[in-house]
């Protein structure tokens, strides 16, 4: 009889273990989806920023239009 009941035990045990572990993946193949997104939408978030920077940097600023024409 005990070993009956532990064989039992046993089986329910790895069921439960399986259920878990099935779901964990889920979860995690779902997390890593989410990382990678968030990962893409940082890259683009910096490529956008330093165009922008970029962009301010080759653009004449009006004090140095100013400086460069001669005073008459």
């Amino acid at each position: 009889m005990k070993s009956l009941s532990f064989a039992l035990a046993l089986l329910a045990a790895t069921s439960v273990t399986s259920a878990f572990a099935e779901g964990g993946a889920e979860r995690l193949q779902a997390r890593s989806e989410q990382l990678a997104q968030q990962r893409q939408q940082q890259a683009e978030a910096v490529a956008k920023r330093d165009a922008h920077v970029q962009s301010q940097a080759q653009a004449p600023r009006q004090g140095d239009a100013l400086e460069s024409k001669p005073c008459s």
